[in-house]
């Protein structure tokens, strides 16, 4: 029979309880570091999509303005401010769509 001294027989039983407690502390620590890129991604979302709509707003005020300066402004002028009220109100349902969608 072989002889396993105590200290050679404990360290063979904790070197891999030792290696997974490593491993699951690293584990830990990258989840957590993807978990504030993936706050920080929402949050740059949010602000594109404040960003675009400021940019149609301002848009709309400019075609408005444009509008009474000159009223027999061609119709392009119409058109833009129609597709913009169609994106608008379709960029709108779809965040009303991914509400719901992400509440159940």
């Amino acid at each position: 029979m072989i002889e396993i001294s105590p200290t050679i027989f404990y360290a063979v039983i904790c070197i891999p309880t030792i290696v997974a407690g490593l491993f699951f502390w690293w584990f830990q620590k990258n989840w957590k570091k993807r978990e504030k890129r993936e706050e920080a991604r929402k949050e740059n979302e949010i602000l594109l999509i404040d960003c675009v709509t400021a940019s149609m707003a301002l848009g709309k005020a400019t075609a408005k303005a444009v509008q009474l300066i000159n009223p027999k402004s061609n119709g392009d002028m119409i058109r833009a401010l129609e597709y913009t009220r169609k994106v608008e109100h379709d960029h709108r349902d779809f965040l009303k769509r991914q509400g719901i969608e992400n509440f159940h």
